[in-house]
């Protein structure tokens, strides 16, 4: 049995759905090939610090005959620092401290895009010599377990907007840029409400209005950053038609705060591009790449690192440069799915080298989610980390909610953070509050569905979102039967089930399964609500749902700029590789998608009319689905081409046809 143990972070990672990672992939190659296991250890944030301390201590349970490491991203990101230090004085201090259980904190929420005043913290988790230390180590002891190391030298997108994942990007306009984001912005005093008013005359093209607004900020007594941001606005309107002007303003905006140098070094890299000054373009892209520590993106020095420590440790070096280009990026540094097969292959390539092949060979594969976070928490896992679970009384928890649903209704809810400020003690009343606010706008989500199912520990704390995956693990589960007994023939009266969606528009209901972490055990079954006043009341919010939803706009560039405050939400649920779909609202569209499936389920039931309603629905928001990815798609190939008024155009269209009009 052929054993391969792959730790890297979240570009491994089989988080999600998780069938589009490279480890999976890998393990699908071998399949009738070599009898072998794959256990896949990666997880999002892991460090080369958190990788080391893992293996080394855990270094008998992960003995192996290949052991793959893909790490780089996040080290010269910001964070808490982690370095390097000899593994037998991490033991010494793991054993000397105290195990604790981490109590109940209230929830934690960002008030998105709101403008802040305070700097970003200015440490990194770890230096290039930190890098080269940690690796040295993994490789040491894999090669003393016999193990054939494998260092995937990482590579990531320098064509994403730069600084995206910095406090307050989003206030950034850039060159070419064509988000209209104005409505989305929150001022946190009345001088970044000016900064808000300038940035939305700005698109609107009101030239003078905009002009006036950013020049009361730089003239007036305000903070620097809020100058600096309303002067690389004011740059960026300059720059179709006055690009002398564009460019002395944005190199003297340079190192006026290098904490947000990244953003100015962009605008210039895409002012260049505008001219066709291919040196300065690529010097300004460079820059802008390597000053950025907002994204977990790879630099040159830590490259240079994994490629001097694979020579002088004599190990398998896969240098990405020369699998994959930006082609193979959507997001900051995850690859597509094409991505993911390039370096399966290569993979495959390498280790069946040395193996012969048998056609009735068994591979299987496994993931393990240990704390992004090992270095300084051993005893934790992906779970911990992240506060998913935790040991509350159902009994509490009812009574809480019957509490929070007496005082507030699910149509009208106070505003959290406001809520939050007010309501501290006790923390499981934050944590249902905010339970009630991420699952409101889901039109399944109703008080008398909640009546009906009470959440579990796991369901109101970090990811309140489990609760509606339980709900439509077991709906999609009725829904698949329908279709395999019903096989496009039988029917009851006009109703007929057809074939489905296509392949791949929905989730299946062991995906809803798997995306549930958790430590309890509790079951997943529950007897579905079938009843008529349910189908009446998800129907309703539907339309509503439909009428207010961003599913129908351009999102593109909002959606690459605005990165950071939804990545990691929609990564446990998709998994980590890029995808066309991050592009748009995939979340509520899939949000749809999941009513008509449970709607369909229970008017088939109920044997109503309102089946062919909700299955007609179920067929546009496909065909709405094929409409973004094939849009998404194509403004990835050619931004700068893209047709955004035809695309607009079309969303408008499907619009109408949702909601009848």
């Amino acid at each position: 049995m052929l054993k391969i143990a792959i730790i890297g972070d979240s570009s491994t990672s089989g988080i999600g759905v998780g069938t589009a990672c490279y480890p999976y992939l890998l393990q699908q190659r071998l399949q009738g090939k070599v009898e072998s296991e794959i256990h896949n250890y990666g997880v999002p944030g892991l460090t080369s610090s958190d990788a080391k301390s893992f293996y080394l201590s855990e270094s008998k349970a992960l003995k192996s005959d290949y052991l793959v490491v893909y790490l780089g991203n996040n080290e010269a990101s910001l964070s808490v620092y982690k370095g390097y230090e000899p593994h037998w004085r991490w033991e010494v201090k793991r054993r000397l401290a105290k195990k604790t259980m981490p109590s109940l904190k209230p929830p934690e929420i960002r008030q998105k895009y709101r403008f802040h005043h305070q700097p970003l913290a200015p440490t990194i988790a770890n230096k290039p010599e930190d890098y080269r230390q940690n690796l040295l180590a993994l490789v040491k002891a894999a090669k003393k377990q016999g193990a054939q190391v494998i260092l995937i030298n990482p590579i990531a997108n320098t064509e994403f907007v730069a600084g995206a994942g910095s406090l307050n990007s989003v206030f950034f306009k850039f060159i070419n840029g064509t988000e209209h984001c104005a409505d989305f912005l929150d001022a946190s005093e009345p001088k970044s409400r000016l900064l808000i008013e300038g940035i939305r005359h700005q698109e609107a093209g009101e030239w003078e209005l905009m002009e006036d607004c950013y020049r009361q900020i730089v003239e007036g007594d305000h903070a620097d950053l809020l100058q600096l941001i309303a002067q690389n606005n004011g740059a960026v309107a300059q720059a179709a038609d006055a690009w002398e002007d564009a460019e002395a303003k944005l190199l003297g905006l340079v190192d006026r705060n290098r904490l947000y140098n990244p953003q100015i070094y962009f605008n210039l890299y895409r002012l260049y591009q505008q001219k066709g000054d291919t040196s300065q373009a690529q010097r300004y892209r460079a820059l802008a790449y390597e000053t950025d520590p907002s994204l977990y993106r790879v630099k040159a020095n830590y490259r240079k690192v994994m490629f001097e420590v694979s020579y002088e440790s004599n190990v398998h070096h896969v240098d990405l440069e020369e699998l994959l280009t930006d082609e193979h990026f959507i997001d900051y540094c995850h690859p597509t799915l094409e991505g993911h097969e390039h370096i399966a292959d290569k993979l495959t390539d390498l280790i069946l080298k040395h193996y012969s092949t048998n056609a009735s060979a068994n591979s299987r594969y496994r993931t393990t989610f240990i704390s992004p976070n090992h270095s300084l928490q051993p005893d934790a896992d992906i779970i911990d980390y992240y506060s998913m679970d935790y040991d509350l009384s159902s009994t509490e928890i009812r009574t809480q909610l019957e509490g929070l649903l007496r005082q507030h209704s699910l149509d009208a809810l106070p505003p959290l953070n406001e809520w939050l400020a007010q309501h501290r003690q006790p923390p499981l009343v934050g944590h249902l509050m905010n339970f009630l606010h991420v699952n409101a706008t889901h039109p399944l989500f109703n008080q008398s569905i909640l009546e009906q199912y009470p959440p579990f520990s796991h369901e109101v704390l970090n990811m309140p979102e489990y609760y509606l995956y339980r709900l439509l693990f077991n709906y999609y589960q009725a829904y698949e039967q329908h279709l395999q007994v019903a096989d496009g023939k039988q029917s009851a009266g006009e109703l007929t089930w057809g074939n489905g969606l296509k392949p791949g528009t929905l989730l299946k209901a062991a995906d809803y399964q798997r995306l549930i972490l958790r430590h309890n055990r509790e079951s997943l079954s529950i007897s579905l609500n079938l009843s008529a006043e349910y189908l009446d009341q998800i129907e309703a919010k539907l339309q509503q749902g439909l009428a207010e939803s961003l599913v129908f706009e351009d999102l593109l560039f909002w959606r690459q700029k605005s990165v950071i405050y939804w990545y990691t939400r929609e990564s446990f649920r998709y998994g980590t590789q890029s995808r066309a779909s991050m592009l748009y609202d995939c979340l509520s569209l899939d949000a749809f998608l999941e009513t008509t499936v449970v709607g369909m389920v229970i008017a088939y039931r109920l044997k109503s009319e309102k089946f062919l309603k909700f299955q007609s629905w179920a067929q546009q928001f496909e065909q709405l689905k094929e409409l973004h990815e094939a849009q998404a798609t194509q403004y990835r190939k050619a931004p700068t081409h893209f047709d955004h008024e035809a695309y607009q155009q079309a969303l408008y269209q499907a619009k109408a046809n949702c909601l009848g009009r």
